[in-house]
């Protein structure tokens, strides 16, 4: 199974495997993303299903990350600089 999820602020795929010929997933924990100079880092992240994800924004503009799945998943509120979003996958 694997799915994609994409932050609004552009360009973040999360990838999430379970055996799937894509590159290795993490263990299921946690990992972070952040947002800085309207850009995700890293752009991209392979987790395992379970894996705890924040996303960091370190722009003055506020952002907001939304899955691509339908029906969706999850949508945050808009966050602000030096605030955090995070979502269980």
């Amino acid at each position: 199974m694997r799915r994609a999820l994409l932050g609004a602020a552009g360009g973040v795929l999360l990838a999430f495997a379970a055996g799937s010929g894509g590159p290795p997933a993490a263990a299921a924990g946690s990992a972070e993303i952040k947002i800085q100079n309207f850009a995700f880092v890293p752009a991209t992240l392979t987790v395992a299903p379970g894996t705890t994800v924040t996303w960091t924004s370190n722009d003055e503009e506020p952002h907001n990350i939304v899955s691509i799945d339908q029906p969706r998943r999850f949508r945050s509120p808009a966050i602000e600089e030096g605030d955090k979003f995070t979502f269980r996958l």
